[in-house]
């Protein structure tokens, strides 16, 4: 039974392979049509500027306008606000922490009692002695 239940684990870590790399794949594809169509709507702007700034203004202004974008851009990613899920999973990581700590501290005290009474009934022999 304990076999059955590895092969299809193995195959269930087989089929999440596959979706990933599909996943992957059509991500890299939109990624690909995003930075296109990207670059065709700053030469519109850049295009539609010209006229009225001439072709020296109109790269300036768009060069502040993609300079103002990645302030905000990198503004955004500096926060070090923890998500929800973030917070939960901390919380949880200290709790079963705190969980194993109390066990071993009662495994600790459980050995020491055993030994104890181990050697109280056999007085001639520590329990550490072989």
């Amino acid at each position: 039974m304990l076999g059955l239940a590895a092969q299809a684990e193995v195959e269930r870590w087989k089929l999440q392979a596959s979706q990933q790399a599909r996943r992957a794949a059509l991500m890299g594809i939109g990624g690909v049509l995003a930075l296109g169509a990207l670059a065709m709507a700053r030469l519109a702007g850049w295009l539609a500027l010209t006229r009225p700034l001439g072709p020296v203004w109109a790269a300036a202004a768009m060069a502040a306008a993609d300079l103002f974008l990645a302030l905000i851009f990198f503004a955004v990613a500096s926060s070090n606000r923890r998500s929800a899920a973030e917070v939960e999973a901390l919380a949880l990581r200290m709790q079963a922490l705190t969980a194993a700590r109390d066990n071993l501290r009662l495994l600790t005290t459980a050995v020491a009692v055993l030994s104890a009474v181990f050697n109280v009934l056999i007085p001639g022999r520590r329990m550490n002695d072989r």
